[in-house]
């Protein structure tokens, strides 16, 4: 099956270990030999105290100073209100979505793209009054939307069209910010 030399050899000892002493047997403590560890005490000596210390640990509870406790507070959850608060909101949402009733100041996406291209085109506060009521939005509202989203517009000017070498053709423009009536009475 295999050569001897394959198989694994055995080593034997070439001489007796040492018996170990009987782990049940008592010894008898002498003076002489301390031990260089700590030990335990039940009284705090003058090392247990310096050991204790952290003199930097005490500058810096001196630095943060006394806490003010306020026993009268409730114990709450931030991230659970906040998520709570967070599906409330949602569900109104919904509800208020399916709903017959058009609610105030909540329209569609393409309906408040619609709503920001009329502005464009408004020259009196009379006409943006008019608008914001047909889109059931308030006027404040309507302005505090303005001065952050517009939609995009095209500068005439810098349309370039461009055909392929497989005959595509590439139409390219530059958008600008398109001053309307909100945005030039501020």
């Amino acid at each position: 099956m295999g050569s001897v030399s394959s198989r694994a050899s055995r080593k034997l000892p070439t001489r007796l270990k040492p018996s170990p002493p009987w782990a049940g047997a008592r010894t008898v403590p002498t003076s002489e030999t301390k031990s260089s560890n700590p030990r335990a005490s039940e009284t705090r000596s003058a090392e247990i105290e310096n050991d204790a210390g952290d003199p930097h640990f005490m500058s810096k509870l001196n630095k943060m100073g006394q806490v003010n406790v306020n026993h009268h507070m409730a114990s709450f959850h931030t991230a659970d209100m906040h998520m709570r608060s967070i599906l409330n909101k949602r569900e109104q949402s919904e509800q208020q979505a399916d709903s017959p009733m058009p609610t105030q100041n909540r329209i569609l996406a393409s309906s408040l793209f619609d709503l920001l291209e009329q502005t464009k085109t408004i020259s009196t506060r009379r006409e943006l009054e008019n608008v914001a009521r047909k889109y059931g939005m308030d006027v404040s509202v309507l302005e505090s939307v303005s001065r952050s989203v517009n939609t995009p517009s095209v500068d005439e000017r810098t349309i370039t069209k461009t055909v392929g070498e497989d005959g595509t053709e590439n139409v390219t423009m530059m958008a600008i910010w398109s001053d309307t009536y909100l945005t030039r009475t501020r």
